[in-house]
């Protein structure tokens, strides 16, 4: 299962990146995450358990000034 993660506010500088890899070496889930202009991206891929898991994690745990969104949606396949 493979998913792309937007999530919108005001991320950097609160440890929201090292809070992400955290729960990726938790849930052992790859992928990848940066920082936007309007938040952070995140790229998954993992067991569906794991995923669900992982996405419960991220929406119930996060830091003090978390995202004020997380949105979910289906990858794009982007070919180059």
């Amino acid at each position: 299962t493979s998913l792309q993660i937007s999530i919108k506010g005001i991320v950097q500088g609160v440890g929201f990146r090292p809070f992400v890899y955290s729960l990726a070496k938790k849930y052992k889930i790859n992928g990848k995450v940066w920082n936007t202009s309007s938040g952070v991206e995140i790229q998954v891929s993992g067991q569906p358990d794991d995923m669900a898991d992982f996405l419960d994690d991220l929406r119930h745990n996060a830091r003090a000034n978390r995202p004020a969104a997380l949105a979910n949606r289906e990858p794009q396949l982007l070919l180059h």
